[in-house]
């Protein structure tokens, strides 16, 4: 198993530095194995990181110092939180596993900014892939569905890895006997309530009669999956670098070159047309045949409402334009510290949090020393008339409006740029400029981090 692990780890280039590394560990036999795998297989700096989502009482606080003394008989830094999930669920309306999912993604987010890790490992093993695939299969799911869990992907800097994706259920609990691995069980894991668990040990085992190789079957499809999925990726990703234009918000597709490419390839490339709007509902089957049916009338007379976003014909182009952000009065939102705050009027989000530890920069995030910041809260908004901004490297200040002008922006997009202010300065133009307030230098004691998502 470490041979397929080490094998994992080195083709999809999972570990490729030396920085620390978060390790997502609930306690379970596949989370405990990956703690002690890595162990032996990598030099970097371990973090253990366990959420109790306070779901199961005595039981999760009891796993919560299984885990703590475990990472402590290693040597190893554990950080262990309490997060009040059910009240979470409560206020935002989502499902059990939904909000569990989210909350504990962004906890493990934030443990790995704030030790300078290089992401997260996660114990995820071939089973769990085999059972994903089914459960989209039956939900219904496109090519994107097939290729389930990654190996890897990046999340705003972070890369999460996957390196027991190759590991069966079967070998794990046979590494455990071998190496004398402990783990606690989570009773909740064998309740049908839940989909998964359902897939798992009713839905697998009745399929197998007829198929029992269908977990490697499953998992085949997904590598299949994965790699024509890639090639269309980059087939329709480079018609939309020849035949699409962006003004402002909005997106022009050239339906003269769009008409002769072949089904496959329509939806891919609809599909990564609506994908760069984020809109607020899942991109279904239907919403992207309804824009091919469009893009292929002679005589449109109609345009799509998709979730706030409009998609009609003008002359020879597909416009795709999210309208209802264009005239709404000005916007302003006051940001804590730590947040994540969603500005609905330009479909982004602003990340804003402290750290002792200077983090290494990257595009969407700026660096303010924040003993220099001039307000409890930072503020987001749209420009007013009058805004000024003293740019790093000049002297004086500007006018936004020259900004502006000078960098050729257009109205629509004047509108929608976002302006950080604290209060008494404009400290950051994300994507134009950043003030020369706030500068962070060898004094800095705490790093203020805003970044634009």
């Amino acid at each position: 198993m470490l041979k397929t692990t080490l094998n994992t780890i080195n083709r999809e280039q999972l570990i490729t530095s030396k920085d620390p590394l978060v390790v997502a560990v609930s306690g379970g036999p596949d989370s405990m194995v990956l703690l002690d795998v890595l162990m032996k297989l990598t030099d970097n700096r371990l973090i253990v990181a366990h959420l109790n989502h306070q779901f199961r009482g005595d039981d999760a606080r009891a796993d919560a110092d299984f885990v703590r003394a475990e990472a402590n008989k290693r040597g190893l830094e554990c950080v262990v939180r309490e997060i009040d999930v059910p009240s979470e669920m409560e206020r935002s309306g989502m499902g059990a596993q939904e909000t569990a999912r989210s909350v504990r993604y962004q906890f493990l987010y934030e443990v790995a900014r704030e030790h300078g890790a290089m992401g997260v490992a996660f114990g995820h093993n071939a089973d769990d892939q085999a059972e994903t695939v089914l459960m989209r299969i039956i939900r219904g799911t496109g090519m994107y569905g097939l290729t389930g869990i990654p190996y890897k992907r990046q999340h705003e800097g972070l890369l999460l890895i996957r390196p027991l994706l190759d590991v069966s259920r079967a070998e794990i609990m046979e590494y455990i006997e071998t190496h004398g691995v402990e783990y606690v069980v989570d009773r909740s894991n064998l309740s049908t309530k839940y989909f998964r668990n359902l897939t798992r040990l009713e839905i697998m085992p009745f399929l197998e009669q007829y198929n029992p190789q269908l977990g490697t079957s499953l998992r085949q499809l997904a590598l299949i999956a994965r790699d024509e999925n890639s090639f269309l990726d980059d087939c329709a990703n480079s018609f939309i670098e020849q035949s699409v234009k962006r003004e402002g918000s909005s997106i022009l597709l050239d339906v003269r070159r769009f008409v002769v490419l072949g089904t496959a390839l329509q939806r891919r490339v609809v599909h990564l047309l609506l994908k760069e709007y984020r809109l607020r509902q899942e991109t279904t089957y239907q919403s992207i045949e309804d824009v091919i049916k469009l893009a292929l009338q002679i005589h449109p007379s109609k345009s799509l409402d998709l979730s706030g976003l409009r998609v009609y014909r003008e002359y020879h182009n597909l416009v795709f334009k999210r309208e209802s952000n264009e005239d709404r009065d000005g916007y302003s939102y006051k940001l804590a510290i730590p947040s994540e705050t969603y500005i609905e009027e330009i479909d982004k989000k602003i990340r804003i949090y402290t750290s002792q530890k200077r983090q290494q920069a990257e595009d969407g995030l700026e660096i303010f020393d924040f003993a220099k910041i001039g307000a409890e809260h930072i503020t987001v908004r749209s420009r007013q008339p009058g805004d000024r901004l003293e740019p790093l490297g000049l002297d004086g200040s500007t006018k936004l409006k020259d900004l502006f002008i000078n960098r050729k922006i257009t109205l629509a997009e004047r509108e929608r740029q976002p302006v950080i202010e604290d209060g008494e300065e404009i400290l950051w133009l994300p994507g134009i400029r950043r003030s020369r307030h706030a500068l962070v230098d060898e004094n800095t004691a705490v790093y203020l981090y805003i970044k634009l998502i």
